[in-house]
């Protein structure tokens, strides 16, 4: 093995042959050595004994180029797509190269169509504009993949549609375990099929899909939801909301509105098996709901049956309500609704419609009548020793409006009336209770002292009236009369706690009686012995609440000081100030018993409690 610099030089002829033997054992080996020859020329071999490989300079003489390893294998340039390691004489920019390491790329027309790496094959690697297709037994595109328009087809080269099947059936199937198609997407983002068509549907036209963020899933059809099972496993139709209260949101089925109208009344469907209404009989079942465990165990049933035979235009029809008594499998009628309307129950206490009677003139019982004539609709609950003879009375009513009435059938006018008896709890959370005499009302503690009436404003207790042995005590207030002013535009200055001074013109309300209360106004005199109280405020008719006796508060100038303690008397503006003295007075009108300001008024004058002296 030898290197040589391939130039004879001149010497005596043993040397010059010793030298040409040197240079053509240079040639022969290939120039093999483990270090690359010290002259190197372009084109020149080289065998690299250190590397094993078989090498040739390059043109320009700047470096070797790696041929084959010298145990036959061989090897190529890494190239590029551009110019690949190993390509085609006539088509240079055509062939194979290595892109990296354990990598073959493929390229036509300087661009990379194919990579083969150690764990992937990847089909243009570069984003080109390159189709991919698998041709069958007769369809050249069974297999397309469209690199310009970012789409994959099933038997086409030319659809709108990402992912297609023409005309054909897509199965997902495993021989010998369970088959599963699974959506991947963000935990915040939705999962769903789509079902659309080219012409009409538009996009969604049909959808399921579900979403993440709340754990339900929707059933879409003509592009709206029309279903859907929520976290809780609820299924709602007709809304996206499950109902609250009650027991309503604990309900795996809710259907609310129907296909006339969203806002309409929930519509469910049992059709019948008889294929026409001639068919239907008397007594056939046209459907029914059944009330089970999961044993098949029969607890209750309501039945819809034929209340006759059924023709074109004439469906009559009863509904059956059934339950399964103590110690029985199966359930037995209790109660029947016919097609004449008519309730029938069949227990000893007869529940029936009105005018439908016991048959026994001895059979004592309780009837509950359902009077049905529009706005004047109501429910009766009637007793008596029997009903042919007509002992049966009315004893309670529920009206149209909601009203509860006992020993009454009006309600109209009852408050205002002077001859009506009896009870009514107004639905409007007003208890009426007229009497001719004896007592009106009695409450009666039977036990230990105590809170007989709790007075309570939004449901915080203002006041209260209690018994201690014989002593009746009424907390929490003053008392106080009604009152008017000589024009209606006086009132416009009347705030809270002014004082007020009697007039001797007396107080006028229509349909009223009155031959004590006097009309008032501001007082104007400083010191006035004919206080008549201070304003609590103005009712929704314009009539004065005036205090006169017990807690309030009173007004009290700007810049008038007041002390825990003081006796009041009129400051001639409307407000009060102290007394020169402590001698309770005709002019007096309250006792201060704390400095705390409640309100302050634009004017600067503000309201302080105090005790009412009998104004």
């Amino acid at each position: 093995m030898a290197t040589h610099d391939y130039i004879i030089s001149n010497a005596s002829g043993a040397a010059v042959r010793a030298d040409l033997n040197n240079a053509l054992a240079a040639i022969v080996s290939n120039n093999s050595n483990a270090s690359s020859p010290s002259t190197t020329y372009a084109y020149q071999w080289w065998a690299d004994t250190t590397t094993g490989q078989l090498k040739i300079r390059n043109a320009a003489n700047s470096a070797w180029i790696v041929l084959m390893e010298l145990d036959g294998t061989m090897l190529m340039a890494d190239g590029t797509a551009a110019s690949p390691g190993l390509a085609f004489a006539s088509d240079l920019n055509t062939g194979f190269f290595r892109s990296a390491a354990d990598k073959i790329g493929f390229a036509t027309n300087g661009v990379e169509r194919l990579r083969i790496g150690s764990s992937e094959v990847v089909f243009n690697e570069g984003s080109n504009d390159v189709d991919f297709r698998v041709e069958s037994n007769g369809n050249a595109n069974m297999l397309f993949v469209d690199g310009g328009n970012d789409a994959v087809r099933i038997g086409t080269s030319s659809s709108p549609y990402v992912l297609t099947a023409d005309e054909l059936n897509l199965s997902v199937g495993n021989a010998t375990d369970h088959a599963t198609i699974q959506l991947y997407s963000g935990t915040n983002k939705w999962g769903a099929i789509s079902f659309n068509d080219n012409a009409t549907d538009g996009s969604n036209a049909g959808l399921i899909g579900y979403y993440h963020p709340d754990n339900y899933m929707v059933f879409n059809t003509n592009s709206a939801e029309r279903m859907r099972i929520d976290s809780s496993g609820r299924m709602l139709v007709g809304t996206s909301t499950s109902t609250t209260g009650a027991s309503s949101q604990y309900a795996n089925l809710q259907v609310i509105g129907n296909l006339s109208s969203a806002t309409n009344r929930g519509a469910l469907l049992n059709l019948g098996h008889s294929a026409a209404s001639a068919s239907v009989t008397t007594g056939e079942l046209i459907g029914s709901v059944l009330f089970t465990d999961n044993a098949a165990g029969e607890y209750g049933l309501i039945s819809c049956l034929a209340d006759g035979n059924a023709s074109s235009g004439d469906y009559p029809g009863r509904l059956v309500f059934s339950t399964t008594a103590d110690g029985a499998s199966s359930s037995t009628e209790r109660m029947r609704l016919d097609s004449s309307g008519n309730l029938i129950q069949y227990s000893q206490t007869t529940l029936e419609r009105q005018h439908r009677q016991q048959a026994s003139s001895s059979y004592t019982a309780t009837n509950i009548r359902s009077v049905l004539s529009g706005a004047s609709a109501y429910l009766a609950f009637d007793t008596g020793t029997n009903w042919t003879n007509g002992n049966a009375v009315e004893r309670l009513r529920i009206d149209s409006s909601g009203n509860l009435l006992v020993g009454n059938t009006n309600a109209t006018g009852f408050v205002s009336s002077s001859s009506q008896t009896g009870v009514i709890a107004f639905q409007s959370g007003v208890l009426a209770v007229n009497k001719a005499g004896d007592d009106v009302a009695s409450f009666n503690r039977l036990t230990s002292d105590g809170t007989i009436v709790s007075l309570r404003q939004a449901g915080t207790q203002e006041g209260e009236i209690r018994v201690s042995g014989t002593t009746v005590s009424y907390l929490g207030g003053h008392l106080s009369r009604w009152s008017q002013t000589l024009t209606l535009e006086e009132h416009s200055n009347l705030l809270k706690g002014t004082v007020m001074t009697n007039l001797d013109e007396m107080c006028e309300w229509e349909n009223e009686d009155n031959e004590q209360l006097n009309k008032m106004a501001i007082s104007t005199t400083e010191g006035d012995p004919n206080v008549a109280g201070v304003i609590v405020g103005i009712d929704e008719d314009n009539d004065l609440n005036v205090g006169m006796t017990g807690d309030m508060v009173i007004r009290i100038a700007q810049g008038t000081t007041v002390a825990r303690g003081d006796l009041l008397m009129s400051a001639g503006d409307g407000t009060a100030k102290p007394q020169d003295d402590d001698i309770v007075r005709s002019k007096t009108i309250a006792k201060v018993t704390s400095t705390t300001v409640s309100t302050t008024y634009s004017d600067n004058s503000y309201c302080v409690p105090c005790v009412l002296m009998a104004c």
